[in-house]
C-alpha cells in the first residue's frame, strides 16, 4: 500500500507521515489544520489508511499517530520498533483516559522505551484564568534544562521558562532510557506528574542513526482550538525540532533525575 501525497516540500526526503488507520482522534485534516499550515512548507505531510508496513514507512522521517482509537497488531509494533531503533522518529498524542478511553494498545510498544500512558485526568486544583478544570494552565512544568535551553531562555527557572495549556489529557510514566519534559507543576493534579516525555537512542550506540519517541498525553494541546493558547505553540516546536533535527540535546543530569512525584493511588470519591 502507498501513502497519500498531501502536498510537497522541496525536499521529498523531509517525509511527517500522519497515520489514520487507527481512526485517530486528532485528524491533520480536520481539527490539526493549523498544525498542517505551520509543517508544509519545510516538510511533505502525508497520511496512511492502510497497516503500518516496512513499505508504508520507508523514506518516512517522522510518523505521528494522533490518539489511535484501535488495536495495533503485534507485526505493526515490531514494524514500528524496528523502525525506531533505525533511525525513525515517532509522535504519539493522547487524550484523557488513556489506553482505556482511547480503546487502543500502543503503550504495548511504548513501554519498550520507558514510556506509559496512565489512564488518568489531568485537572487543575482551583479556578485560574480558563474555565473548565481539564483546561490545566502549567507555569512551573519543565523539568529539562534542555528546553530553557532551545527558547535562550537559560537566565530563567527552568521550571517556568514557558507557559502552556494542558487540555483533557493524561499523565505519563516514565522510566529509563526515556526522560519527562514536561510535568504537571504545583498546580494541576496529579502533581508533578509527566505529561510529556522523549526517548532518544543513547549516544554510546554503535548505530550511526539514532531513533527518537516523543509522546504527549495531551493531543488536543497541538489542535486548532488550544495551539495559540499561551505557548502551546513553543511546545510544538519543542516535539517537532527534537523528532527532526538534532537541535536539541536532552540534559542528562535532568534526565537521569529528574523532579517528578511518584505516583499515587487515591480512592475514586464520587463513586463512594
Amino acid at each position: 500500500m502507498t501513502i497519500e501525497i498531501m502536498n510537497m516540500a522541496d525536499s521529498n526526503n523531509n517525509i511527517i507521515l500522519f497515520d489514520m488507520a487507527k481512526n485517530e482522534m486528532f485528524d491533520i485534516n480536520d481539527n490539526l489544520k493549523i498544525l498542517r499550515r505551520k509543517l508544509q512548507g519545510s516538510y511533505t505531510i502525508a497520511i496512511n489508511k492502510h497497516e503500518i508496513t516496512v513499505d508504508v514507512l520507508n523514506g518516512v522521517q517522522l510518523v505521528v499517530f494522533g490518539g489511535p482509537r484501535a488495536m495495533f497488531s503485534e507485526a505493526e509494533f515490531n514494524c514500528l520498533h524496528k523502525y525506531i531503533d533505525l533511525g525513525g522518529s515517532v509522535l504519539v498524542m493522547f487524550s484523557e483516559g488513556g489506553e482505556k478511553e482511547l480503546h487502543t494498545n500502543i503503550n504495548y510498544l511504548l513501554e519498550e522505551f520507558g514510556i506509559m500512558v496512565n489512564s488518568d485526568y489531568v485537572l487543575r486544583t482551583h479556578y485560574y484564568l480558563y474555565f473548565h478544570p481539564k483546561e490545566c494552565l502549567v507555569k512551573d512544568g519543565v523539568v529539562n534544562e534542555a528546553v530553557a535551553k532551545y527558547l535562550n531562555r537559560e537566565n530563567e527557572s527552568t521550571s517556568k521558562c514557558i507557559s502552556f495549556v494542558f487540555p483533557y489529557g493524561a499523565s505519563l510514566n516514565v522510566a529509563k532510557p526515556a526522560a519527562p519534559i514536561l510535568t504537571s507543576g504545583s498546580v494541576a493534579y496529579p502533581l508533578n506528574r509527566p505529561l510529556c516525555a522523549f526517548y532518544s537512542a543513547s549516544k554510546y550506540s554503535n548505530k550511526v542513526k539514532k531513533g527518537k519517541l516523543a509522546v504527549i498525553g495531551s493531543g488536543h494541546l497541538l489542535t486548532d482550538k488550544y495551539i495559540n493558547w499561551e505557548e502551546n505553540d513553543k511546545v510544538r516546536e519543542i516535539l517537532f525540532d527534537f523528532l527532526i533535527t538534532n537541535n536539541i540535546t536532552l540534559n542528562e543530569i535532568d534526565a537521569n533525575d529528574p523532579e517528578v512525584c511518584i505516583e499515587l493511588l487515591c480512592l475514586n470519591l464520587f463513586n463512594l
